[in-house]
């Protein structure tokens, strides 16, 4: 009955965190589709703005970075050998590649979540009129690809998330076949008590 729980559980991990962190990538990608390009910009020489288009590229960076931070903490959870659970870590190469993995996959999605935000806030067409008209007749734009990097920063934090996962959860399987093979008679002397005490 534990072993189907505990099953059902790494499904259920599995499936919710698959679901958000796919969404988080696929997203991150959109998100350099849509993007303000240059060629969309338009400069009047008349009063001196720029004058930037709307796009969703912002919703979708915010989306984006909401959706990997909910797929980390999903992750987290299910992994839950640090803040998350009492119960410690494998000690075993697993178990140290878990923990390992979950390090470099919570630096990752730091470097995603920042540049998901960074590139949200440079295709805002208010925060580019506000810092940018005025100027000169550059018109700047964020850089093409901060959505992109954003994009493949998430493909590596879930996919080093999901490989913590699998991993910590291997290693607690082989812990729980070891106990149920270890369980019988055990030998030992009988303690009795000293007599005349």
């Amino acid at each position: 009955m534990k072993v189907l729980r505990m099953e059902g559980r790494v499904i259920a991990v599995v499936v919710a965190a698959g679901v958000f962190g796919f969404i988080a990538i696929v997203l991150g990608f959109v998100g350099e589709a849509k993007r303000i390009k240059t060629d969309e910009v338009t400069y009047s020489a008349d009063n001196g703005y720029c004058y930037y288009p709307i796009t969703s590229a912002p919703a979708l960076g915010i989306a984006s970075a909401i959706l990997l931070l909910i797929y980390q903490i999903v992750i987290s959870v299910g992994v839950g050998c640090f803040c998350c659970s009492r119960r410690p870590c494998p000690k075993e190469c697993g178990g140290i590649c878990s923990i390992i993995s979950f390090v470099f996959s919570w630096l990752f999605f730091i470097s995603a979540f920042t540049n998901l935000i960074r590139a949200a806030v440079l295709n805002n067409m208010n925060f580019l009129m506000d810092h940018y008209s005025n100027d000169d007749d550059l018109c700047p734009v964020a850089n093409p690809g901060l959505f992109a990097v954003a994009g493949v920063l998430c493909l590596f934090t879930v996919a080093l998330g999901f490989l913590s996962y699998f991993l910590v959860m291997c290693s607690r399987n082989k812990g729980v076949g070891q106990l149920s093979n270890d369980q019988g008679v055990a030998m030992g002397q009988p303690q009795l008590p000293k007599e005349g005490v």
